[in-house]
């Protein structure tokens, strides 16, 4: 009897759920709303969202070797790719999505699990990353709420399974789930991309304001890898004063049921941190948020990018920079610093000739003619200093 307890004990003692789970959430370049503020940020929404169901949250930097996406992955329990504006190509956040992606990947595929969850933008890359290239349609969904439609053996999935029979009834009958896009992947991109269509499976759609159907959830066949259109997190935390996000009794539950769903996912695995010091230093609760005016009303974190990995940092995928198109305006503005500084050494050439020459011909003429010759000298061309200055 004894023998069997103490296997009976190892079983348990030996997959036991972890129940101090860290979840990574990816940063992203700033855009046009926020870039006042620093490089690169997050919504706090989203570490709120996790924190809510028992998780806690790592900020993910962008532009970062692969050794720093490596090293953190071992880390941490999940990751989280949040939603925004930056591009699901030739990014900072598609390059360091990539390298997480593909750890998962092959994590999962070694018996560790490891789960990812992809919202808006996030759910966005997940296809892009799967598919090897942007197969996104533009849709009109932008600031509007919709019920789910629900495929017909949606029960079978992961995500939705054992959800309770009255959460099924909210998402089915009311308008909870936050829209925010402009772009989205139809059922019939999804159905005729092969590696998509292998690797996920569609759970539920909706109908843009222009009649379009687009997938609104979904989850892949054999990883825990989840992925969202409309945002969770909104209803519990986003209060903005001209979106369209729904703060019911019934919008929070259906916030809290998927947050609960990943967080849970995240205990799987014992992935953590060697010692509990360098744990703390690393949560995200080390970083300060700004409150951002209204309309936006939210909170966010800032980061710096570092710029000599960010431009170093190549996609394992594609083999191309990530940071590409910055690189590039880089390169940009120092060779226009370059010609303005030959510009300016070329006009004083010119303006010694002159002055030589017109010393030459007017060799008999007085001297104010010649403080003259300078006055207009400086009103041409400028002062030596103002030319410097240009340069």
């Amino acid at each position: 009897m004894s023998k069997y307890f103490l296997l009976a004990f190892l079983f348990v003692g030996c997959c036991a759920l972890n129940d101090r789970p860290i979840v990574g959430i990816l940063f992203q370049e700033v855009d046009d709303e926020v870039k006042e503020y620093g490089e690169s940020y997050l919504m706090s929404a989203y570490v709120t969202w996790v924190e809510e169901s028992g998780g806690r949250v790592v900020p993910i930097k962008v532009g970062e070797d692969e050794a720093y996406y490596k090293d953190l992955f071992d880390k941490i329990n999940g990751v989280l790719l949040p939603g925004g504006a930056v591009r699901i190509d030739n990014s900072a956040y598609e390059v360091a999505a990539e390298y997480l992606y593909k750890y998962a990947i092959k994590a999962n595929d070694n018996g560790d699990y490891f789960p990812i969850w992809g919202t808006c933008l996030g759910m966005e890359e997940l296809t892009f990353l799967t598919a090897k290239k942007d197969i996104m349609t533009q849709c009109s969904s932008e600031n509007i709420t919709v019920p789910l439609n629900f495929v017909r053996d949606f029960k079978e999935s992961k995500l939705y399974k054992n959800a309770p029979e009255d959460a099924i009834r909210i998402l089915k009958n009311e308008h909870v789930t936050s829209n925010f896009h402009t772009n989205c992947i139809t059922p019939k991109v999804h159905e005729n991309n092969y590696k998509l269509s292998n690797f996920y499976k569609i759970l539920s759609t909706n109908i843009d304001r222009h009649g379009i159907e687009f997938v609104s959830s979904m989850e892949a066949y054999d990883y825990p890898i989840y992925g969202l259109q409309f945002h969770p997190e909104k209803n519990n935390f986003m209060f903005s004063t001209n979106k369209n996000i729904p703060h019911t009794y019934h919008a929070i539950r259906i916030s809290q049921y998927f947050s609960n769903f990943f967080i849970n996912e995240t205990r799987k695995n014992n992935h953590k941190f060697p010692t509990i010091k360098e744990e703390a230093a690393a949560l995200i609760n080390n970083l300060r948020t700004i409150m951002l005016p209204p309309p936006a009303m939210h909170e966010d974190y800032f980061l710096p990018i570092n710029k000599k990995s960010a431009t170093e940092t190549k996609s394992s995928f594609n083999d191309q920079f990530s940071l590409g198109t910055k690189k590039e305006s880089l390169v940009s503005i120092a060779g226009a610093k370059s010609v303005a500084i030959w510009m300016g050494i070329a006009i004083s050439c010119i303006v010694v000739i002159v002055l030589v020459l017109k010393i030459k011909t007017s060799h008999g003429k007085n001297t104010s003619e010649y403080v003259k010759l300078k006055s207009d000298e400086t009103f041409l061309f400028g002062s030596n200093e103002q030319r410097s200055s240009l340069a």
